[in-house]
């Protein structure tokens, strides 16, 4: 958009500014790198698994008041916290269903893989027990109104290259 560009083209000329002030500081590096990439989806086609599968909420875990335990992450990274006995199945349900739009992994499968630390008690609590990452530049969310909706155009979480590989500046 216009509004990103000019808002890069003050970053630099802030990045510019600041350089210039502190050139006579001999010994001094600066890194700037970020946590994660972004993506661009595609905000005409949202997905919403308890739309696309209203059963879903049977499989869920229920909280002690009774209600559904909520998704956790968002559009590119979909965490669900599924009835133990049921995990399978609800895996196969949804990748028969999504199976050109998604990727559906266990907790599990994501250890044996490497793409989770092993024995992370706090990361299982965190993210459930089943993982739906979109392919491309799909998404896959939950949705109720004002609380979970896909809002935003450039978002991450998900596995992409754009979302894994992040910027890496340095400067001496």
């Amino acid at each position: 958009s216009k509004e990103f560009d000019l808002g890069v083209i003050k970053l630099l000329e802030a990045f510019d500014k600041f350089y210039e002030e502190i050139k006579m500081i001999n010994d001094i590096s600066i890194i700037i790198s970020a946590d994660h990439g972004q993506i661009e989806t595609d905000l005409s086609k949202k997905n919403y698994l308890n739309e696309i599968l209203p059963e879903i909420k049977n499989y869920l875990m229920k909280n002690k008041n009774g209600d559904f335990m909520s998704p956790g992450g968002y559009c590119r990274d979909l965490f669900l916290i599924v009835k133990e006995n049921y995990l399978e199945e609800v895996k196969k349900i949804i990748k028969d269903k999504l199976k050109d739009s998604v990727y559906v992994f266990t907790y599990d499968e994501l250890i044996d893989i490497g793409f989770f630390k092993k024995n992370n008690k706090r990361l299982m609590d965190r993210c459930g027990n089943l993982l739906i990452i979109p392919k491309e530049n799909n998404n896959i969310w939950w949705y109720e109104k004002g609380f979970f909706e896909v809002l935003f155009k450039g978002v991450h979480g998900g596995a992409s290259i754009s979302e894994m590989e992040i910027l890496f500046l340095y400067y001496r």
